[in-house]
């Protein structure tokens, strides 16, 4: 299913300049929809790298679109507002076809390696013993949150029907608005 993006998105994965309006949210938003999956930070540039030709046979044109180089941000601006106006503000994109889903500790393990990704809630961790009881403790703690709010809601609940009801016999006014000091 095709969805429409800012031009400016498209170039940030066509180009080596972030040139997104919307910075990363929009880089995260074009690839995420081009992969179909949610994308981890770590996994942006395999994702760039999967989506540029993609980009590029779906709008030849971006093949040759490129910023000058040495740019500062006044004439990167200027260049993107002059592409926009030949080409147009927004691109339509279709997701890949080939995008495998990848798993993101994977991905992690795969680029640093595996011994130096924590996994503080792993099910095989050596220490799975003392994640247990720190999940029972918390579990516990939850328990003991939930209880004390319902205690606190109920004494609130209580308070409020004891409280006498604003009217004139109590010396309430609803009709006009308290003098001011």
């Amino acid at each position: 299913m095709h969805r429409t993006f800012p031009l400016a998105d498209a170039l940030s994965v066509t180009t080596p300049k972030m040139l997104s309006h919307r910075h990363m949210d929009g880089l995260y938003e074009l690839l995420d929809h081009m992969t179909g999956q949610d994308l981890f930070t770590h996994q942006l540039g395999a994702a760039a790298d999967a989506c540029k030709p993609a980009l590029i046979e779906q709008h030849p044109f971006l093949a040759d679109l490129q910023p000058p180089d040495n740019a500062d941000q006044a004439d990167l601006l200027a260049w993107l507002v002059e592409a926009e106006r030949v080409h147009g503000e927004q691109v339509t994109v279709q997701p890949l076809t080939n995008w495998g889903r990848r798993d993101p500790i994977e991905d992690a393990c795969d680029q640093v390696g595996a011994e130096r990704v924590f996994l503080p809630f792993a099910t095989d961790a050596p220490d799975k013993i003392a994640i247990q009881a720190n999940r029972q403790a918390a579990a516990e703690k939850l328990t003991n949150l939930k209880a004390a709010l319902a205690r606190l809601g109920d004494a609130a609940r209580l308070a409020a029907r004891q409280m006498p009801k604003p009217s004139p016999a109590n010396g309430v006014n609803l009709d006009k608005p308290e003098p001011s000091s």
